[in-house]
């Protein structure tokens, strides 16, 4: 037993380990279990009443972490079985994979040698200094080092475009070397222009023979812009399967003979209809459909249609109701599996019904969101009666007689029995949530219940009726809350600035001294607060804390001045010792700014496990413009905007 006067040395018993890829020894793992031992009996005899304590524990939350990844079974995971992992990931829709794989010396040395993601480019700029003989040449050696066997992804990061200065972005040098590569082209990803999209994508016609994704982004029309642009790019692409396209302007455009038909995954995001007709018709190959459109007078009207091969539906209209009904009124999809509708037109919800009962997925269809008028009574019962395999379910407020039916009864016939995940927009009926969320959770499975909110006032007033902290708590959570929330939006207008997606931001309106000052009080306010006294705050802090982790070492504002990355990772690593200590489910707890979340996992489940799901698996805190139905994705506003109405907000001003 440790003497409680008595401090434990943070001197590492394996200091070769920590700075190498070996597998440790029996001996070598003895020794690090009992020193991981000794820190965690300090740690749970410390008081943290004084800020040298809560450094000191700070310390061995950080020496416990660290040593347990020394045992950690990844580090005897050898070089074969890691190029099998990466072979299936390196064309995964993420970001910058590569970056990704870059964890440690062997996983990099891994991902340097390994063919398939070579074949995956950085982002390429199209700027004054790219346009150097000296990066031309560097990107041509890039390319030539992947084999001729293996197909390159492209992504040309800024828009092809006319421009009146010295550089035409339509005949940049960066553009020129991809496009004479465009016949290994895997996947691209691009943005042109409404103006040039024709001129833009005239060289690649008849050049992509080995094309099988296409992204491509037409931004609003600028003052150029007068006529319908046609591209007959894509007119000879033979194994071409996937597009996404994305041009959110007044103005329509279209593809001649584009090979519609043998396309299985077609994601639209537009104002007026591009494809969707020519995509949803008998004898199609499409799998996955997405629409997205803001002028519901422009939507399409489709022609009647039975899509044998389509599991997932995902049609989102935004503003007023459609003039000619619902998209899916003239189709029939047997095997659908997930279906994702945002539709408020008045008989959407006699138009779901009919759907469901013509299609008859019900032994199929596993994933229904929508959002709609408000439901009446008994609405959503129909709806679940023919959709009886359910295990998620996303709708607007349920109707509290709906909610009744969704109880689990021993004895009698139980509604959606297989349902495992509800998120509910806007609910009302706290109590019967609550009472439906204990009735569901088994042992046997996990059960979860989200509750989504409009805006963050709704949320603690929905909080502080749900979760169990003591009124003297009060105080402190509501500090915590509004740390957590401003340090959330600055680390995304920082992600957004840095990688170019936004115009405006927190970083234009402060210099880097001052968001580095920002932060340090920030983070000073968290490393004092009693966190292991806010555990219903787990998730969500260690969600925000994640994003600053994964920050590039290089983009954080005077990080030697206030050593905020080592700051960020001890609060990580003491969040984890606390949460594997603590039961932190009693009911439900905080899941970012505007959500509520119940999660029941079985008592034999891990805590390890548990940590992952709710912070990388299905139940992550995730973006709003995911969560919410909001119509984000159209909208030019920056987020700037939503910092300083926060700050009006909780009162701190402009």
């Amino acid at each position: 037993m440790l003497d409680p006067t008595m401090e434990v040395t943070l001197k590492s018993p394996v200091p070769q380990l920590l700075t190498s890829n070996e597998e440790p020894s029996d001996d070598q793992i003895n020794a690090v279990l009992e020193a991981i031992r000794l820190a965690s009996e300090e740690i749970s005899h410390q008081s943290v009443a004084s800020h040298e304590a809560r450094g000191r524990q700070v310390e061995l939350a950080t020496f416990i972490c660290v040593h347990k990844a020394v045992l950690s079974p990844v580090r005897r995971i050898s070089a074969e079985i890691l190029q099998h992992i990466f072979a299936y990931l390196a064309h995964s829709s993420g970001p910058n994979f590569p970056l990704q794989l870059s964890v440690c010396r062997l996983w990099h040395g891994v991902a340097k040698c390994f063919p398939d993601l070579l074949s995956i480019l950085p982002p390429l700029r199209l700027t004054r200094q790219t346009t150097r003989k000296e990066f031309i040449a560097s990107l041509e050696a890039r390319i030539a080092r992947v084999p001729r066997s293996v197909l390159l992804s492209i992504d040309i990061a800024d828009c092809i475009s006319p421009s009146h200065d010295q550089v035409s972005k339509t005949q940049h040098p960066v553009t020129q070397t991809a496009y004479r590569h465009s016949k290994k082209w895997r996947s691209v990803t691009m943005s042109v222009d409404s103006n040039s999209l024709n001129d833009a994508t005239a060289a690649l016609k008849g050049r992509l023979p080995n094309l099988h994704c296409l992204k491509l982004h037409v931004p609003t029309a600028t003052k150029w812009r007068t006529e319908l642009q046609r591209s007959r790019a894509f007119s000879v692409v033979p194994l071409l399967r996937k597009v996404e396209l994305d041009s959110p302007g007044p103005h329509p455009i279209t593809f001649k003979n584009l090979p519609w038909l043998q396309l299985t995954t077609y994601k639209e995001r537009t104002r007026c209809p591009v494809g969707l007709a020519n995509v949803l018709l008998d004898h199609s190959a499409i799998e996955h459909v997405e629409y997205r459109t803001t002028d519901p007078i422009s939507a399409p009207s489709l022609s009647r249609a039975t899509l044998m091969r389509l599991q997932s539906l995902d049609f989102r209209i935004y503003g007023n109701a459609l003039l000619h009904g619902s998209p899916v009124d003239s189709l029939t999809t047997p095997i659908l599996r997930n279906i994702r509708i945002r539709d408020h037109s008045p008989l959407f919800l006699n138009t779901l019904i009919e759907f469901l009962s013509r299609s008859s997925p019900g032994s199929h269809l596993t994933r229904l969101s929508f959002h709609t008028t408000h439901l009446l009574s008994g609405e959503l019962t129909k709806i679940l009666l023919l959709s009886p395999a359910l295990i998620e379910l996303e709708c607007n407020d349920i109707p509290f007689t709906d909610l009744c039916l969704l109880h689990t009864h021993s004895k009698k016939f139980t509604l959606v029995p297989y349902l495992q995940n509800l998120i509910i927009h806007s609910p009302t009926s706290l109590d019967e949530i609550e009472k439906l969320a204990q009735s569901r959770s088994r042992r046997t499975s996990t059960f979860s219940v989200r509750l989504v909110f409009t805006t963050r006032g709704l949320c603690n007033v929905a909080a502080d009726q749900l979760t169990v902290s003591c009124d003297s708590l009060l105080e402190t959570a509501t500090s915590l809350s509004n740390v957590l929330t401003e340090l959330d939006i600055i680390l995304d207008e920082c992600v957004a600035n840095r990688t170019g997606k936004s115009v405006f931001g927190i970083w234009r309106s402060y210099s880097d001294r001052n968001v580095g000052r920002k932060l340090d009080n920030l983070v000073s306010v968290l490393e004092t607060i009693p966190l292991e006294e806010m555990p219903e705050f787990y998730v969500w802090t260690q969600s925000v804390l994640r994003k600053f982790w994964a920050l590039d070492y290089g983009l954080i504002p005077q990080e030697r001045t206030y050593h905020l990355s080592d700051r960020v990772t001890g609060l990580i690593y003491l969040w984890r010792i606390l949460f594997h200590a603590r039961d932190i489910f009693p009911g439900f707890i905080r899941h970012g700014r505007f959500c509520l979340f119940y999660f029941k996992p079985p008592e034999d489940m891990p805590k390890s496990d548990v940590e992952w799901i709710l912070l990388h698996g299905r139940n992550k805190i995730v973006d709003d413009k995911e969560v919410f139905w909001t119509n984000r994705d159209f909208s030019d506003s920056d987020s700037i905007y939503d910092y300083l109405k926060w700050r009006r907000m909780v009162g701190l001003g402009q």
